[in-house]
This record gives C-alpha cells, structure tokens and sequence, in this order.
C-alpha cells in the first residue's frame, strides 16, 4: 500500500471523499500559484458546508490534503474517489463549487480554466455541464 493509500484510507474522517475533494479544491486553489486569503476562506467555507466540519475537522482535513497531493501523481486520483461517492447532481455542485473557488479573487486564469476542463472531464460531466456551472456562478457572483 503507498503513501497515499494510507492517506486516502485515513479512518479519522471515515470518508475517502472528504480528502479526495479537499485535494481537489486546493489543486484549484493553487493551480495560478496564488493562494489568495480569498481562496483560503472560500475553500474553508466550502469545506466546513459540504461535510458539516467544524474548525479544527476542516484544517486537519486540509493539512491531510496537502500530504496527499505531494504523494499523488495525478488529479485523477481524487476523481476517481469523487466519482464512485457522487452522483451526477452532487458532481455538478461541486464544480459550481469549484467555480466559486476560482473566482474569489475575481480572476480566471488559464490554468485554472485548464484544469476545472480536467476536473469536469475525470467527473464524467458535459462540456455544456461545465459552462453552465460557471455561468451560474458568475451570475451569482454579480461578475457577468
């Protein structure tokens, strides 16, 4: 078992889900190489709402997450672990949630873009799913 098994298996959270999609929202974040106080809180906030963690769950989780993705070899180690948890619905939530991650400092950033069209693809959701998630986002963040 690798490194990251045993971290994707960690009992303390008791779901593989939880790190698969904290791992997920900080590749995001991360992904421009600017890791906004904006980003860290909307990923927080996202984190805390999704699976109803306090505090101390939510940084614990993130600090798991950060192990994972050093030990990872790709984003569709996450996904994967995403897809077999969420339906369809669920996944298309999660990507407006990833949209929201993306646009808390207000800017899209051609890697960013690249990589929620990866994300969005391991979830096995349309290009159309995609656009809409974003589009929605924007609207509700007043940025159309």
């Amino acid at each position: 078992m690798s490194k990251l098994d045993t971290i994707l298996n960690n009992q303390k959270f008791n779901k593989k889900l939880q790190l698969a999609t904290a791992s997920v929202f900080l590749e995001i974040a991360k992904s421009d190489n600017k890791f906004t106080n904006e980003e860290r809180q909307t990923l927080i906030n996202s984190i805390k709402s999704l699976f109803d963690l306090n505090d101390e769950e939510t940084h614990e989780l993130l600090d798991i997450a950060e192990d994972a993705i050093l030990q990872s070899v790709s984003i569709y180690e996450f996904t994967d672990v995403i897809n077999k948890y969420f339906n369809n619905e669920e996944k298309y939530d999660l990507v407006k949630q990833i949209w929201r991650l993306v646009f808390a400092d207000k800017v899209l950033n051609r890697y960013e873009d690249h990589l929620v069209r990866l994300i969005t693809n391991n979830l096995k959701l349309s290009h159309r799913d995609m656009i809409a998630a974003k589009m929605e986002v924007k609207e509700a963040l007043g940025l159309s």
